[in-house]
């Protein structure tokens, strides 16, 4: 497995309101610039935010900008960010993004976090 650590995170579960969605996490190997690595966050549909767009995403790492500045956002709840930099082997990253509840309380599938395409695993977390 290529992550060590993950977990993905929001802060505000109210129906309507803005939801800031945080992901951390860790790899055994560094993540190198040069292949273009790219992070795919799924299972995110308990959102109203408007699909097929450039989401603004915020680098929360301790060491400053290693995840892009904008991701891909679809309609069905998945963010694709890449990279720009390279990784070291388990060091913790961090990015976040905004997205707007749903009018009711409702929650979405487990996320999943993808490297390459190849998905890595469930996790559970608190849902949208």
């Amino acid at each position: 497995t290529v992550f060590t650590r993950m977990t993905v995170e929001n802060d505000n579960p109210l129906p309507c309101s803005i939801n800031t969605v945080r992901v951390k996490f860790a790899t055994n190997v560094p993540l190198h610039l040069f292949c273009h690595p790219l992070i795919e966050v799924k299972g995110l549909s308990s959102t109203t935010t408007a699909g097929d767009t450039m989401m603004e995403v915020r680098d929360c790492s301790a060491g400053g900008a290693v995840m892009a500045m904008h991701g891909a956002w679809t309609e069905a709840g998945t963010l694709i960010v890449g990279v720009n930099a390279t990784t070291a082997a388990g060091t913790e990253y961090c990015f976040e993004w905004d997205v707007r509840n749903k009018e009711a309380n409702t929650y979405a599938d487990p996320y999943k976090l993808d490297l390459h395409g190849i998905e890595l695993g469930p996790l559970s977390n608190t849902s949208l």
